[in-house]
């Protein structure tokens, strides 16, 4: 039988009335976890993987998949809305996302976010159902070489997210290769500016560290402000409609496309 021959009777499955109510429900809460900075995706799975115990195992599955897909868009609406991701996959979103928002585009930019997130998410679903094998054979095969050349490519990214100053940019990256040095080395086990502190064997958590990160930035530029200055433009937000033209929308398949097609295979 082929995969085809499957496909049928396990929608059968899936596409019921109690499955569809237990997955939107998921997206709801794993949507308001992701929102909120430091909750992350995998603490509310964790929460509430104990309510899926006296459940049926495809919708109890189906309930923790939408928890756990919806933290794709969730992170996005604080990075958005306070320049603070939710999660440390939408730091990428507070580059555009967030102007996009101080120029009263809220709604826009929260739809933008939620149509990238779908069409990823329902496009490595399906490079995960018909390309799976062919994908994990082509993973098995990547070795110390590719893996440097992939922290050779994060670093010449810098160039591109520097702004105007790179050497700003170059001393960020510096001291984000600091941080992540601290620990135990996964070669010699060797503790590393650990200064004593059992609590850093383990090395700093990466998204507790990059949402502090972004989050104490924030709050430093906001304090620079004057109160009149921190007022919400209430006209600019009355006067969102939240539609995208024609033109962003072209824009947008573009760099849609090329992230579902990195995040499929790379990811």
């Amino acid at each position: 039988m082929g995969l085809f021959d499957f496909i049928g009777p396990a929608s059968g499955l899936l596409f019921t009335l109690e499955n569809i109510i237990w997955i939107n429900l998921g997206v709801f809460i794993g949507c308001v976890f992701a929102a909120i900075p430091g909750l992350s995706v995998i603490l509310c799975i964790i929460l509430f993987l104990p309510v899926t115990y006296t459940m049926r195992a495809i919708p109890g599955m189906m309930f923790l998949l939408g928890i756990y897909c919806a933290g794709g868009y969730g992170g996005s609406v604080s990075a958005i809305l306070i320049n603070t991701p939710g999660t440390p996959h939408a730091a990428a979103t507070m580059l555009d996302g967030h102007p996009l928002s101080k120029m009263g585009r809220t709604k826009a930019a929260l739809k933008i976010a939620l149509y990238a997130s779908t069409f990823g998410g329902i496009f490595s679903a399906l490079v995960l159902l018909f390309l799976g094998p062919q994908v994990a054979k082509i993973s098995a095969q990547l070795g110390t070489a590719e893996y440097f050349m992939v922290c050779l490519f994060g670093m010449t990214i810098i160039a591109g997210v520097s702004g105007k100053s790179l050497v700003k940019g170059i001393i960020a990256a510096c001291l984000g290769l600091l941080i992540s040095c601290v620990g135990a080395d996964p070669m010699t086990s060797y503790d590393r500016f650990t200064f004593g502190i059992p609590r850093l064997y383990l090395g700093l958590d990466l998204a507790v560290t990059l949402i502090g990160l972004f989050a104490l930035v924030e709050i430093i530029g906001k304090a620079e402000l004057k109160r009149s200055e921190l007022n919400l433009h209430a006209g600019k937000i009355g006067n969102d409609d939240g539609k995208i033209t024609k033109d962003e929308y072209k824009r947008m398949l573009r760099p849609v496309l090329i992230g579902s097609l990195i995040g499929s295979c790379v990811g």
